[in-house]
């Protein structure tokens, strides 16, 4: 321990004495640790069983035939009345870009990540017809339905980062 003897510790300059101090300190409290006993009465030992959290019971329903005659995922139900049909909805399609040359206007979307397509101005994409397009947004047509596609000013090119 001579090593110590020259380590002036009001010296600014010596900055080992601080992690010296500090390494011997933990090493004198882990050796201590090791020495002292083990208490026999750990907060998890207990002579009572494992307290059992009561499982809640769903109500019981008295009405079993209206629920079996309203089953939910039925292929024969009828819709609900006021509930928009999900099916042909622009929802997963993606407006990538327009082109616009005159009277001619071609807009370009990809499906649910899937393949790039292009559809001409009158064209149909789901039962929707391309009514309009600025170089913002596409607009499509059903019926009296009207939904608008926001173009992507993103660039996602695979393989790039």
């Amino acid at each position: 321990m001579t090593f110590l003897r020259n380590i002036d510790l009001r010296a600014p300059r010596r900055s080992e004495a601080v992690p010296l101090m500090a390494a011997v300190a933990l090493t004198a409290l882990a050796v201590l640790q090791a020495l002292l006993p083990v208490s026999p009465n750990s907060p998890n030992s207990s002579s009572l069983a494992p307290r059992r959290v009561p499982i809640a019971a769903a109500p019981m329903t008295k009405d079993y035939d209206a629920v079996l005659g309203a089953a939910l995922f039925a292929p024969d139900r009828p819709q609900v009345p006021g509930v928009l049909d999900m099916s042909g909805t622009l929802d997963g399609y993606r407006a990538l870009g327009v082109a616009i040359a005159g009277p001619l206007v071609s807009a370009v979307v990809q499906s649910h990540g899937g393949p790039i397509s292009r559809i001409a101005l009158g064209r149909a994409l789901d039962g929707w017809t391309l009514a309009g397009a600025t170089t913002s947004r596409l607009v499509f047509t059903r019926g009296n339905e009207q939904r608008v596609l926001l173009i992507s000013r993103t660039r996602e090119i695979e393989g790039t980062r």
